[in-house]
């Protein structure tokens, strides 16, 4: 069986490959920036009372209109009104990057300390 992988989707990305099976589309194909539920989904502001925030892959020093992480493109990970936008140096799986680990350890320490729970003690071991 065939199973997508980073490389596919760089492929994809560069519109390579097709990438669907059977002609039923793939998640790589549902993903892709001109299907029409994400560009809709795009169109969507965060609603009211929602605090978001984004960590963004960025894999070299070009301009970010330009950059990407070699499979989605920085214009295109982007979110108008977002608290806190962080790039990362890195290609597209970021979550084991020591710098987006960080990054989302300080926006849960954020809303931790903002819990109207949240005793002293707790508040000191956060700060540790």
């Amino acid at each position: 069986m065939f199973e997508p992988n980073v490389e596919l989707l760089r492929l994809q990305a560069r519109g390579l490959t097709l990438a669907t099976v059977g002609g039923v589309p793939t998640a790589i194909d549902n993903m892709s920036p001109g299907n029409l539920f994400i560009r809709n989904l795009s169109a969507i502001p965060i609603a009211p009372g929602v605090v978001a925030y984004s960590i963004i892959a960025v894999d070299s020093d070009e301009p970010l209109d330009q950059a990407g992480d070699g499979v989605v493109k920085y214009m295109s990970a982007h979110v108008e009104g977002v608290k806190s936008e962080k790039i990362v140096r890195s290609e597209h799986s970021v979550q084991g990057n020591p710098e987006a680990i960080q990054e989302v350890k300080r926006i849960l320490i954020e809303h931790a300390k903002g819990l109207p729970a949240l005793s002293e003690k707790s508040s000191a071991t956060l700060n540790k």
